[in-house]
């Protein structure tokens, strides 16, 4: 197989931690190509509680702020990095992973401490790589670059400021 159009480079952080990935990874894999999608009770299992910290969980009323904010930031400002977002919550990454137009390949160890997420678009725009990365974080991987297919390889991984309710 050649290089991988899209992938996710990132630091292994433990042995233990690439495994649940990996597993992880194949269940979402399978589950999008066998279209026998699962709700998010059955994939929280797949998860401890340090890991879904990682994601954002807001109140009805926290929402209602964010909205308020959204609306009131114009428009050019919101497209940009620089706009604050509450995060990912888990249900949203699974749900962006679900609709991703795109294939899982496989998580792959590359050398010693580093391994590669790869995917295989199956269209354009395929939906990105956010959520595959939001995933990789979650174990507390740390990303060293990505390759989106459109442009040339992001070392880093940078990221949007976080939003936070005043609630």
């Amino acid at each position: 197989m050649s290089d991988p159009l899209c992938y996710i480079k990132f630091t292994v952080v433990s042995e233990v931690k690439l495994q649940r990935l990996m597993t992880v990874v194949a269940e979402l894999s399978e589950r999008k190509q066998s279209e026998d999608w699962k709700d998010v009770f059955y994939w929280k299992k797949f998860f401890n509680s340090e890991e879904l910290k990682h994601f954002t969980e807001l109140s009805e009323s926290q929402m209602q702020e964010w909205t308020e904010f959204w609306n009131e930031t114009p428009v050019e400002m919101r497209l940009g990095i620089d706009m604050p977002t509450p995060g990912w919550t888990f249900e949203s990454m699974i749900d962006a992973i679900y609709h991703g137009d795109y294939e899982l390949i496989n998580v792959k160890l590359i050398q010693d401490n580093a391994a590669l997420l790869e995917i295989e678009p199956r269209g354009w725009p395929y939906g990105g790589l956010e959520p595959l990365k939001a995933l990789v974080r979650c174990f507390n991987h740390i990303i060293l670059g990505f390759q989106t297919g459109d442009q040339p390889f992001v070392n880093g991984d940078p990221l949007r400021p976080i939003w936070n309710p005043s609630t």
